[in-house]
């Protein structure tokens, strides 16, 4: 690096990152969402902050607020890539279908319970930058053979 001396930080598996991203302005495009057919739309801006070019892998979590049985802390429920140049910034956003928020319930069958939902967007399960709320409103759903099983990701540089 002819001597050049660079800071550098861990993260996940052992990686070094050479910048720095900062996450801001979370939102939600509602609050509520139908448990039978509702989609939860999460979108942030991540920004460069750091001197170098660089890629971010925003990780989406979930945890279920209160279940009928013990779930788990947090959930990945989606993950995207962008690279940003230094100072760059992009509007991400996820789409998470209520159908991901499934179990299987004591009797082996995948249901969705109504109920609020914490978000957590960050760099990794051990870095979250943002959290939110959303709720599932309706009645406890038994899900079909052909249930809504992936989330998507999208990013819009500016």
């Amino acid at each position: 690096m002819n001597g050049e001396s660079v800071q550098t930080e861990p993260c996940a598996h052992d990686y070094v990152v050479y910048t720095h991203f900062d996450y801001s302005k979370l939102s939600l495009d509602a609050d509520t969402v139908d448990i039978d057919t509702g989609t939860i739309i999460l979108s942030a801006t991540v920004r460069n902050t750091g001197d170098r070019a660089g890629v971010e892998i925003p990780q989406l979590y979930v945890r279920d607020k209160l279940a009928s049985m013990v779930r788990p802390v947090k959930e990945l429920k989606g993950f995207g890539r962008v690279a940003l140049e230094p100072g760059q910034a992009a509007r991400i956003s996820f789409s998470l279908p209520v159908d991901m928020l499934n179990f299987t319930s004591y009797e082996g069958a995948r249901i969705v319970e109504p109920g609020d939902f914490e978000l957590m967007l960050g760099a990794s399960s051990s870095n979250i930058k943002l959290r939110t709320l959303a709720r599932a409103t309706g009645t406890v759903r038994k899900l079909p053979r052909n249930w809504r099983m992936e989330s998507r990701f999208t990013a819009q540089p500016f």
